[in-house]
């Protein structure tokens, strides 16, 4: 039980490492059209 939380753990911050890189982008967008606004 435990080895597959810590794989799910790991799938998880897996997934988040690969979704931070748009998240930081979405965010760059939103800040630039609030400065063209």
């Amino acid at each position: 039980m435990y080895i597959a939380l810590d794989n799910c753990f790991k799938y998880i911050y897996l997934g988040f490492l690969c979704m931070a890189p748009f998240i930081r982008n979405i965010n760059k967008i939103i800040a630039l059209k609030n400065l063209n606004d």
